[in-house]
């Protein structure tokens, strides 16, 4: 299971090495759709830690990251926002990313 973060928990989480970040809300159902990939794409990779987040319980993280459409995945690394991809992607979308960001 991805863990999810909270405002307090967000920029601590995001510093280390390449994250993805899975924003999403409860009543979304492309959010819904996307979870499978991602609950695959954390089980699959070593190379990044997977996260979500839920933009109604988060709004100086959305208002901070211009969060205006979800489903929409944020890949930082060590802290600097690198990429963000919207909508729902198969997981060998998101390996690529990652792997261009190693």
């Amino acid at each position: 299971m991805i863990k999810v973060l909270t405002e307090d928990t967000i920029k601590q989480e995001i510093q280390r090495g390449i994250v993805a970040v899975d924003c999403y809300a409860p009543w979304c159902n492309p959010c819904k759709m996307l979870e499978p990939v991602m609950e695959d794409l954390a089980a699959s990779t070593t190379k990044a830690t997977i996260y979500k987040i839920n933009v109604e319980d988060t709004p100086d993280f959305s208002g901070e990251y211009g969060i205006i459409s979800i489903p929409i995945v944020l890949f930082f690394k060590e802290g600097q926002l690198i990429k963000s991809s919207n909508g729902v992607k198969p997981k060998e979308e998101y390996i690529r990313i990652i792997e261009e960001m190693l």
